[in-house]
């Protein structure tokens, strides 16, 4: 299954466990496989620039969202938001969709939307667009980590998924998608309803700008941006893998992929 463009719930804001020392970020992401942990709902996407395939003549597409779970060479897993809706990347190993072993990402700031031709390039973001950004990926981070199986996480981390799309393209319309589209019943529409919109309102007092993006220029795939964690989460984390070993758990759109 691939992840398609725009509509990756995937690609993905990468909120876990890649530090090399405390309160720093690697300056490259090695990811050789990519997949949708919790594939639990779906939003329809309305605006300028948004094109179905499959509909061309309308402005709206409804995608998947969720968040992606990112294998690292060595086998480390994160789990990632997506801050680029307008490029893709595919769901599974990396040597089979693009035919190579990894997809090598390069940390950079986080300055647009990536809706231009080249990913990284578009519409400037201002900084508390920068800031709501990294406070709802932190967020995401922080709820994954209190517990990862709770029965109300699919949908938070779906909606903050959501209203991170939202806060970069606020020309666009991100809501909640009938109930008869896919896994929204009514119960998830009604939630993801509710917690797109708390979340945006969250993120405008809960602003983070200690954030990265990282870029795959080579293939243009969805750009992931990188929230810094607290010292003292860094240093739980490499008592945690020096102990036992740690793991945790979206153009210009190719043909073949899922929109998500």
């Amino acid at each position: 299954m691939n992840v398609r463009g725009l509509f990756a719930a995937s690609a993905c804001a990468v909120v876990a466990g890649v530090a090399t020392s405390a309160g720093a970020m690697p300056s490259t992401l090695t990811v050789t496989s990519v997949a949708m942990t919790q594939p639990t709902a779906f939003v329809l996407i309305s605006g300028p620039g948004i094109d179905d395939p499959s509909a061309p003549e309308t402005d709206e597409e409804t995608a998947e969202v969720a968040p992606l779970e990112l294998t690292l060479a060595g086998g480390r897993t994160v789990l990632a938001f997506c801050v680029d809706i307008w490029h893709a990347i595919d769901l599974g190993s990396v040597s089979s969709s693009y035919g190579h072993s990894s997809l090598v990402y390069q940390q950079a700031a986080l300055t647009t939307n990536s809706s231009g031709t080249v990913t990284g390039t578009g519409d400037s973001l201002s900084s508390a667009q920068i800031g709501e950004v990294g406070g709802l990926a932190k967020l995401g981070y922080d709820l994954q980590k209190a517990d990862p199986d709770p029965a109300d996480l699919p949908v938070d981390l779906s909606a903050i998924q959501a209203a991170i799309w939202q806060i970069e393209n606020p020309s666009l319309s991100i809501t909640a998608s009938a109930p008869s589209d896919g896994r929204n019943t009514q119960a998830v529409y009604d939630a993801l309803s509710t917690q797109i919109t708390y979340y945006e309102g969250w993120a405008v007092t809960h602003q983070d700008a200690d954030i990265s993006a990282y870029y795959d220029t080579a293939d243009e795939t969805q750009g992931l941006a990188t929230p810094t964690p607290e010292p003292m989460t860094w240093a739980l984390m490499l008592v945690g893998i020096g102990g036992v070993g740690v793991s945790r758990r979206a153009g210009r759109r190719s043909a073949g992929t899922l929109p998500l």
